[in-house]
């Protein structure tokens, strides 16, 4: 597990190290500020784990998510595993279904494009190795969408995609 501090102003870079040091699986790195991309890509390039998914500072996640995932990817063969997830705002808790139209990698690209499925990272899991084979990063300076587009990297490449109907992530939109 990564912790990507990112230049944190308040007590989250100590946090983080207090995590790393109760549990040696964990591993913190503090860098200058540089915008979600470079911390999503500071993530991807000290890596060294079989999959990847990516965690938002403010969201949450179900305690055997990543069990969950690993053992459905291994089972059913997949460089992608798409999930549901629940958004959670003010006054609701909505269970977001993100079931792709067919699991085609270009039938999954357009989905994202077109905004049918979201364009996040952290509702998939991606194996590693296909990240490094097709030399997919995040796009530099760019704080608005990275996702999309390094998704969009991802997908124009012919790989396997499965389908998780479990929501496993809690996105907070709460502002």
């Amino acid at each position: 597990l990564l912790l990507i501090d990112d230049g944190s102003q308040d007590s989250s870079g100590n946090i983080c190290d207090n995590y790393s040091l109760a549990d040696k699986r964990i591993k913190t790195i503090h860098k200058s500020n540089g915008g979600v991309s470079s911390a999503r890509q500071c993530g991807l390039d000290n890596s060294t784990g079989e999959y990847v998914i990516h965690i938002d500072s403010d969201d949450w996640i179900e305690p055997h998510m990543f069990q969950t995932l690993i053992s459905f990817a291994d089972k059913n063969q997949a460089d992608i595993v798409i999930f549901d997830f629940y958004r959670v705002s003010k006054n609701s808790i909505d269970h977001i279904i993100q079931k792709p139209s067919s699991f085609d990698h270009i039938s999954v690209l357009r989905d994202i494009v077109s905004g049918r499925l979201y364009a996040s990272c952290w509702n998939k899991l991606v194996r590693h190795s296909i990240i490094i084979r097709y030399d997919v990063t995040f796009p530099e300076g760019v704080n608005l969408g990275e996702d999309k587009c390094f998704l969009a990297k991802l997908l124009i490449n012919n790989i396997s995609i499965a389908y998780l109907p479990s929501p496993l992530y809690y996105y907070d939109v709460v502002v």
